[in-house]
């Protein structure tokens, strides 16, 4: 039983979905806490879940608060969702990100300057008023700031919660011939290492006989391949999705910095979410149909509701997080490493790993370089830091250009950087 969940971010329009997936999968929960510093929105958040758990017969209570302490206070579990500075700072960090030629993993890293100061800040808080809960981190990069809570705040128990290993899974499990519903199932299993995004599949088994080679011939001759072809020949494993950005190096546009500031607010997507506000707010639909017409997430179902099952319940759940590097991956430099895991009451215990190979591992070390000083420059507000970062990382840029990037970042943002 969860006495009491808090949700940060609680005013999104997604955090009523875990009321359905908690549900589901069988995890009770007295209380769940919705926190934003948006009241008008909270409340139609809020009143809509009250009447969502209600249609469905989950018996759960909804309360929602402004005030982060109330909110955290006597916590047995914190999900957090929040985007600082909304979905307007998100997309504006998008555009300049791409403005200046970084995508893939290396694009998701840049989230670090505007959303880890305010994690960390709210990490402590969890420290004094709600010691020992598990903090779900759903915001993104989630995998950094699993180690920058490792190394400034290990006393806050942090889990990630990404769905892309799970996503992978399926596709590997539809390669094979495993609807998604199935890929649970104990006799098929998918080794997974990396960090955030940006991983590794080395070995995947099917009723305990290795078929990692059968996966890679079946995707080579499949209509549209999900994973890069060679990979598994030359280096025995099959990069996730975003694996092979870590290798592009960034090419900025033409004039990156007056292409970051011709970013306007999308306002078709602003337009949708007032809309959906204030159909909360009507009451004039069941909120099952609601549900439905929005379009689920699979955020809760694949990523944050298992981890509650297997923390909160007598089930245990494998899933995907950062875990200790000591106990998961100890080649693997750094702190924490996204791999398997299993989740039970007693907490995260990794799934074996064999030997990465020693190309990843070096790749790794040059990654883990780059997002150690992207902590630094987030937490520190340093400029040096973030240039070093970005000049590090091989998917990024070489000193001029990321000085330029790092000044057109901290004037688009006002992020203060101190040089």
């Amino acid at each position: 039983m969860i006495r009491k969940l808090t949700i940060l971010g609680g005013s999104s329009p997604n955090a009523p979905e875990i009321i359905p997936d908690l549900q589901h999968r069988g995890v009770p929960c007295e209380e769940i806490c919705l926190v934003s510093r948006n009241g008008q929105l909270l409340q139609a958040v809020g009143g809509f879940s009250r009447r969502l758990a209600a249609d469905i017969g989950y018996q759960v209570r909804v309360t929602e608060t402004t005030d982060v302490t109330t909110g955290l206070s006597g916590a047995t579990a914190v999900v957090n969702l929040i985007r600082v500075g909304g979905r307007d700072t998100r997309d504006r960090l998008a555009h300049i990100t791409r403005a200046f030629g970084i995508s893939g993993h290396a694009a998701h890293n840049i989230g670090v300057m505007t959303n880890m100061p305010q994690i960390l800040d709210y990490g402590t808080v969890m420290l004094e008023v709600c010691p020992g809960a598990p903090l779900i981190e759903f915001t993104n990069p989630c995998g950094i700031h699993a180690e920058a809570f490792a190394r400034r705040l290990p006393g806050v128990p942090i889990i990630t919660a990404c769905p892309a290993p799970a996503r992978e899974r399926n596709a590997i499990g539809a390669l094979l011939g495993i609807p998604p519903e199935e890929t649970e199932a104990d006799d098929f299993e998918m080794s997974w290492f990396g960090f955030n995004h940006l991983a590794w599949i080395p070995m995947v088994t099917r009723g305990g006989t290795d078929v990692t080679a059968e996966v890679d011939r079946r995707d080579g001759i499949s209509i549209r391949p999900r994973f890069k072809r060679g990979w598994y020949a030359e280096l025995g494993v099959i990069p996730a999705k975003l694996a092979g950005s870590a290798f592009t190096r960034a090419e900025a546009a033409g004039n990156p910095e007056e292409e970051a500031a011709s970013f306007r607010p999308d306002p078709t997507e602003q337009e949708k979410r007032d809309t959906l506000y204030a159909a909360f707010e009507e009451n004039s639909r069941r909120p099952v149909e609601m549900l439905r017409a929005k379009g689920r997430v699979d955020w809760y179902r694949l990523a944050i509701v298992p981890i509650l099952e297997g923390l909160f319940t007598n089930t245990e759940r494998r899933t995907y997080a950062s875990a200790p590097v000591d106990l998961a991956l100890p080649e693997f430099p750094g702190l924490t490493v996204e791999c398997g895991v299993s989740v039970t009451r007693e907490g995260l215990v990794p799934i074996g790993l064999p030997q990465p190979p020693a190309a990843i591992v070096a790749l790794a070390r040059l990654l883990r370089a780059s997002e150690t000083l992207m902590i630094e420059a987030a937490v520190e507000h340093s400029r040096s830091a973030l240039v070093e970062s970005l000049v590090a990382s091989p998917a990024c840029m070489e000193p001029v250009m990321a000085g330029r990037f790092a000044d057109c970042l901290d004037r688009e943002l006002e992020l203060g950087l101190r040089r």
